[in-house]
């Protein structure tokens, strides 16, 4: 297979084709019995011959979609949030409705007192799928174009590429973590997005993060990757922060000396070079009397701030993760105790790493 300076196919890549790039069919061909993902590939005009009826919840309950039920529609899929308004309206216009199928993402939208209760009181089935199999998930893997080419480029890092993806983790960069994690470097298993936004504290919806921080780390290693402006920015902001970390805490002297100029006894354990601008930043809040004052007024910021970076005074000096966090503080969840040290040290004029 043919590939550019980039790891991608020549023609994908948005740099080394002079060709655009054809936007693919949006249904699998209806001839086809099959598809990769063992599901049936049905065309637009034979869903309802099917009996499968398909509703865009986005085009709301004017949607010529919703005229289209009957007494002899028996399965729905619905395309988007399935809402409590838009379930009703389905069972009122398809009496004999037997299966409802969503997104398995949307299947949280189906409340046992509101939309889920109403679908288990008409004795409707209800299932997660894709009607269009090629938006579907393969066991284990990622069905997007750019996935396996993407890995195939960090996994034959070498050189310099090499060096500076290994620096980026070896410094704690919490991108270059999520990215090794992604691709499966490490030969772990593929994760939907949804348990990997959990893992690394973020909520599903807002995965576009998780993207930002990826396509930096591909932009930081090759600027020959497409990318926005934002993940440029970001990548920007990683060199900016490598470079100084290059020169410091080289050894156990250097930290202990660092420590020493910060007014601590060392350094808390584990503690990821690429946040000691963070870390300066909160001792220095603290000579000021600032964490005091967000003590007093927001006391879970300021004891998110404080365990996260090992300077509570009733714990030992350790860097800890966002589980641990969550744990000291009464069992909140991991996307809580990140939500807290943000807003803590936004409320201490600190920008977020």
């Amino acid at each position: 297979m043919e590939r550019c300076i980039h790891g991608l196919k020549t023609e994908t890549c948005g740099r080394c084709s002079p060709l655009p790039l054809t936007k693919p069919s949006r249904y699998p061909d209806a001839s086809t019995e099959t598809t990769p993902y063992g599901k049936e590939a049905i065309a637009p005009d034979v869903l309802l011959k099917s009996g499968i009826h398909v509703v865009h919840i986005n085009k709301g309950k004017d949607s010529p979609c919703f005229a289209g039920l009957t007494t002899e529609t028996t399965f729905v899929h619905f395309r988007g949030v399935p809402f409590r308004w838009a379930v009703q309206l389905v069972l009122e216009r398809a009496p004999n409705l037997k299966t409802v199928q969503v997104l398995p993402s949307m299947l949280r939208y189906l409340h046992p007192e509101g939309a889920g209760k109403m679908l288990k009181e008409r004795g409707v089935e209800v299932r997660t799928g894709h009607i269009r199999p090629d938006c579907a998930w393969e066991p284990g893997r990622n069905i997007s174009k750019t996935f396996d080419p993407q890995r195939l480029f960090l996994l034959q890092l070498a050189g310099e590429q090499k060096a500076l993806f290994e620096e980026l983790i070896a410094m704690g960069f919490e991108a270059a973590a999520m990215t090794t994690r992604y691709f499966c470097l490490n030969g772990e298993d593929f994760l939907p997005q949804r348990v990997f936004c959990e893992m690394f504290g973020y909520s599903p919806r807002t995965n576009h993060n998780i993207s930002a921080y990826i396509n930096a780390v591909l932009y930081y290693l090759d600027p020959g990757f497409p990318a926005n402006d934002r993940s440029k920015q970001m990548a920007a902001n990683l060199k900016r922060k490598v470079e100084p970390l290059r020169l410091s805490i080289r050894s156990e002297e250097d930290r202990i000396r660092i420590a020493a100029e910060l007014g601590l006894p060392r350094l808390p354990a584990k503690f990821p070079l690429a946040r000691m601008d963070t870390l300066k930043q909160i001792i220095a809040a603290r000579h000021a009397g600032q964490l005091d004052r967000l003590k007093a007024d927001h006391e879970n910021g300021w004891r998110a701030v404080t365990l996260r970076f090992g300077i509570a005074e009733d714990h030992a000096s350790n860097y800890r993760t966002l589980d641990e966090v969550g744990t000291l503080m009464n069992g909140v969840t991991r996307e809580r105790a990140r939500q807290l040290e943000e807003r803590g040290l936004a409320l201490l004029g600190i920008s977020v790493d």
